[in-house]
C-alpha cells in the first residue's frame, strides 16, 4: 500500500520544507522538487500537507495515488500583493518630495500600507496556498 508524493513549488517556497500527515500524524518532510514514495498504514487515509503556520491543504489518498505538490493560485496572488507593499514603503518615501499632498499625509499613507501588509498576513495564516492533486494515470 503506496502512493508517491511529489512537490512542484516552483521558486515560491524554495527554502521551506512541507510537512505531511497520515490521519494527522505527521510522518515526514518534503522539500522542493523532492519526489517521496510512502506507506500507507491502510488502504484509504487522509493525507494534509502543512507549511509553517499556514492552515493545511489536505486531501483523501489511497492506494497506489500519485499525488502532486503545487502551489495554488491564491500563494502567487498573495506572494505578488506583499511584495507590492513591501516595495511601495521605499517608493512613498521617494514620492512624498515630488508630491505636497503625500507629504502632507506622509503617516496616513505609511499606515495604510501597514495595514495592507497585515491583512495579507492574516490571509496567508488563515488560507491554504498549496493543493495537493492527483495525477492521472495517462498524464
Amino acid at each position: 500500500m503506496t502512493i508517491k508524493i511529489e512537490r512542484q513549488t516552483g521558486w515560491l517556497d524554495t527554502l521551506t520544507s512541507y510537512r505531511i500527515y497520515l490521519n494527522s500524524r505527521l510522518v515526514r518532510t518534503i522539500v522542493n522538487n523532492e519526489i517521496q514514495e510512502m506507506q500507507l498504514p491502510q488502504s484509504h487515509c487522509q493525507l494534509r500537507v502543512k507549511k509553517d503556520f499556514q492552515k493545511a491543504a489536505y486531501i483523501d489518498a489511497m492506494e497506489g495515488d500519485h499525488l502532486i505538490i503545487k502551489v495554488n493560485q491564491l500563494g502567487y496572488l498573495l506572494r505578488i500583493l506583499y511584495y507590492m507593499g513591501i516595495v511601495s514603503l521605499p517608493m512613498l518615501n521617494l514620492f512624498r518630495y515630488s508630491n505636497p499632498i503625500l507629504e502632507q499625509y506622509k503617516y496616513v499613507m505609511l499606515g495604510l500600507i501597514i495595514l495592507y501588509i497585515l491583512i495579507l498576513t492574516v490571509i496567508y495564516i488563515t488560507h491554504p496556498t498549496i493543493a495537493i492533486i492527483k495525477k492521472r494515470p495517462n498524464s
